[in-house]
């Protein structure tokens, strides 16, 4: 049976129905020499190879909802030794990008590759995901590939540069036409660019936490550079995606969890003195795992207690649990009766003190 995607092997190239280096030579322009790429319906994980080939500097988020075709895209991922692309299986939808927009994540570049008649809702799809890219490159058939999966959906784009306008309300352009196997009519690759900003109420996906100083991000593109504030103070920006929002997209195929652990271990090696070290402060980034907001308030696992939880996390991710499962950010068992029993005591001598104040005044 024909690929759909190109297979790139360490030695050769096995052809797909599809022609991915034609593709690529269009995209690969407006692939920087550092940051996050996302790759929604990688397939067999084409794109994200040739822009880890292309930098050192580049992490890939590569989600791929089919379980058969995200192993062998794994299997082609560790022949090649590369840990800078994220394999996970799982299904993009509206309701998934509607709870990501939310958050503070952020990609240098999404491409969306012949996949938009998938979704529930293309329109906001696009829309959320263009709120969080800097550029967007999608694939969309012609409406006139009779061939094609979704052909409610290829109608809503009878002018497809329109379409993504009036979508993204951003700088749409064609950076061409290429060949489909299901269609005589060449499909349009669209790009989408320049100035964007949205204001996020969370600073990861669903977070419940409320800052005593108020939870307000703000994330403006200028078409050139991103800047980022939170509470009105502008701070460094650092290419990566946080660690909970990649175990909410789906189950851990790669890098398998022993990498994962050696980079949280160097992470926590590098910043011993970090007040709430637990995945929700994490960045997964091209060069490994980092902490960060080090110094915002002090949780409740330290040392090798949160070394721990992020270990529980990364294999409760990897065996495809629930995300309430794959992150629960709890103390150790062992220790959340001792802290109930430090409550129960600490209680119990604040009432004998006002017992005791009690008699000493009527006395």
């Amino acid at each position: 049976m024909l690929n759909y995607q190109d297979a790139l092997y360490t030695d050769r190239v096995l052809p797909g129905e599809r022609d991915c280096a034609a593709r690529w030579d269009l995209i690969a322009p407006h692939v920087p020499q550092h940051g996050m790429i996302l790759d929604v319906g990688s397939n067999l994980g084409y794109f994200g190879l040739r822009a880890t080939q292309n930098s050192e500097s580049l992490g890939v988020v590569s989600i791929e909802s089919d379980w058969t075709i995200a192993q062998r895209q794994r299997q082609l991922l560790a022949a090649h030794g590369v840990t800078r692309v994220c394999l996970i299986n799982g299904l993009v939808s509206s309701v998934v990008t509607g709870h990501w927009v939310e958050a503070c994540d952020w990609f240098d570049v999404t491409l969306l590759l012949s996949v938009l008649h998938w979704f529930d809702d293309p329109a906001k799809v696009v829309r959320d995901l263009s709120r969080m890219s800097a550029r967007l490159v999608a694939e969309v058939p012609d409406p006139l590939d009779a061939g094609a999966c979704g052909q409610d959906k290829i109608q809503a784009w009878a002018d497809p540069l329109k379409w993504f306008l009036d979508t993204t309300g951003r700088k749409c352009s064609l950076l061409g036409r290429v060949s489909r196997h299901t269609s005589a009519h060449p499909s349009h690759l669209i790009l989408v660019e320049g100035p964007v900003e949205r204001r996020s109420s969370r600073a990861y996906w669903k977070s419940s936490f409320i800052h005593p100083l108020g939870n307000e991000y703000h994330m403006a593109y200028d078409g050139q550079n991103l800047k980022m504030a939170i509470r009105g103070q502008e701070i460094d920006y650092v290419p990566g995606v946080n660690l909970v929002s990649l175990t909410k997209l789906g189950r851990l195929v790669w890098p398998p969890p022993e990498h994962w652990l050696g980079c949280g271990t160097a992470a926590f090696r590098t910043s011993p003195r970090h007040l709430d070290p637990l995945p929700h402060n994490m960045l997964w980034t091209p060069h490994g795992v980092e902490l960060i907001d080090a110094d915002d308030r002090k949780g409740d696992a330290q040392g090798r207690h949160a070394l721990g939880m992020f270990k529980d996390t990364i294999l409760a991710w990897w065996r495809n649990r629930t995300a309430q499962e794959a992150y629960v950010p709890q103390l150790p068992p062992w220790r959340r009766p001792l802290r109930s029993c430090r409550r129960l005591i600490g209680a119990a001598y604040r009432m004998l003190l006002r017992g005791r104040d009690t008699r000493a005044t009527r006395g």
